[in-house]
This record gives structure tokens, sequence and C-alpha cells, in this order.
């Protein structure tokens, strides 16, 4: 811990962690603002079945059925801990969007926005900046709603499991309380 507290670019100990405080945006992913950590979590929400799910961090959820979704999460969850560690001078790698892309099939929506993502790189650079990107943004606006449908999956999935992990977590103490009103 004292390493951490040493440590100036540290920010979490784990990545996945902190890129559940981002916000829940799909767009304005050129304005800083989007990347503020919003979100905190509690004893009872420690559980990642009680973490938030974002286009950010589904990357680190079970993604086995996700197809090219699974491509897309993992675009976004770069872009998160890029501009968490890097701020103002992130940038998205080619490399990241040209292994998105050849994880999905010739055709589909998700592999199209990925080209053209593609396209905004020049022939020099293989990076770009993503603060105040606006042509990127507009891609990157198309992916998260393509993403939205996966994000779907988990939300409703995770919301079906949470108050029975809920009570679970609480029980003990209610338990524990109930009895002692009985006495």
């Amino acid at each position: 811990m004292a390493a951490l507290k040493s440590d100036e670019v540290t920010k979490s100990v784990k990545s996945n962690d902190i890129l559940g405080e981002l916000r829940q945006l799909r767009s304005k992913f050129y304005d800083p603002s989007t990347y503020l950590l919003c979100r905190a979590l509690g004893n009872l929400t420690r559980q990642p079945a009680h973490q938030p799910y974002t286009v950010f961090n589904v990357a680190g959820c079970d993604r086995s059925n996700a197809g090219q979704e699974a491509a897309a999460a993992v675009v976004f969850n770069e872009i998160g801990k890029d501009i968490l560690f890097k701020g103002d001078g992130a940038t998205l790698a080619r490399n990241v969007v040209v292994k998105a892309r050849d994880q999905c099939s010739n055709a589909g929506d998700i592999r199209k926005t990925l080209d053209n993502i593609l396209a905004l790189f020049n022939a020099e650079n293989s990076e770009m900046p993503i603060i105040g990107n606006t042509q990127l943004n507009k891609h990157l606006e198309d992916l998260a709603r393509l993403l939205s449908r996966l994000l779907s999956r988990f939300i409703t999935r995770a919301n079906e499991n949470a108050m029975v992990l809920l009570k679970t977590s609480l029980s003990p103490q209610y338990t524990s309380e109930d009895s002692d009103e009985s006495e």
C-alpha cells in the first residue's frame, strides 16, 4: 500500500475496478467531463454483481457469447484506461482497433464502424487523440449504440440476480437483529 501512495501515476490496484466508476454515457467521448469518476463502491456494492456495467468495463465480464460486441467492448476498455492514466493526452492506438476488427466477422455493423475508425488514422500515426476528436467521437457513439445490446443483456441478468445477492449479503444482519428482538 505504501508503494501506491508514493506512486503518483497509479490510480487503482485493478484497472477494471476504477473503470466502473466512470459515468455510463454513450456520447461525448471527445469531452473530458465524460470521464469523471462519479460512482463509488461501498461495503454492499463491492461485489462484481452489484457494480454497474458501462461501455468501459463490460470487457471485463464473461463475453463468451458476446460475438462482435466483445470486440467493441475491448476498444472502450482501452479508451477508458488510457484516459484515466494519461488524461487529456490519451490516445487510441491503431493496433487496438485492428485487433478488435479482426475479431469480427466480415459483415456486420461493428466491423464497419471499426473500419470507419481505422480510416481516421493517417499513414504516419499509429495513435490518435481521444479528447477533442469529434471525428472519432461520431464513430465511438455508433460503436456504443451497437454495444448497448451486450450491455442490456448483462444489465438484465444482473438485475435478476442483484436482489437475491443483496438479500444474501444482508441476511446475517437481519437474522441477528430479528433474534435479538424476540428475546
